[in-house]
């Protein structure tokens, strides 16, 4: 009897081993990438992450070099087409060119009263 107590303490319990067997056994298993299904579907995700990363980069670098080049062309346009700059000097000269006139006009005006009233009264008498 002390022979199979001392056994007993020293070999523990048949259920105690089979435990620890299975937990090696699964730390085993999961340790060296067997049985994780997990872990080969989320490293998939990743690459397929990384591509698509890849491309919408690529995109955004495409689409950025576009509108660098539509602004450049556009800014191009604008300058071909604004008219307001080339023809200011052209528009200032006529406003100061009618401004001129229309002195012109009040003076012809004063020399012709002024004309009118040392000639008198016309002699027809249509104009009093």
């Amino acid at each position: 009897m002390a022979a199979r107590m001392i056994a007993t303490s020293v070999g523990g319990t048949l259920p105690a081993w089979i435990t620890v067997a299975l937990l090696l056994s699964a730390a085993l298993i999961f340790f060296r990438g067997g049985g994780g299904t997990a872990i080969q579907s989320l490293q998939i995700a990743n690459e397929v992450l990384e591509k698509r990363v890849q491309q919408l980069t690529e995109q955004s670098t495409q689409l950025e070099n576009t509108n660098k080049r539509q602004a450049a062309e556009i800014a191009e346009l604008r300058a071909r087409t604004d008219v307001t700059a080339a023809l200011s000097p052209v528009i200032s000269a006529v406003q100061l060119h009618e401004q001129q006139a229309a002195k012109r006009a009040e003076k012809t005006l004063t020399v012709l009263d002024l004309i009118a009233k040392r000639l008198g009264p016309d002699q027809e008498g249509s104009e009093p």
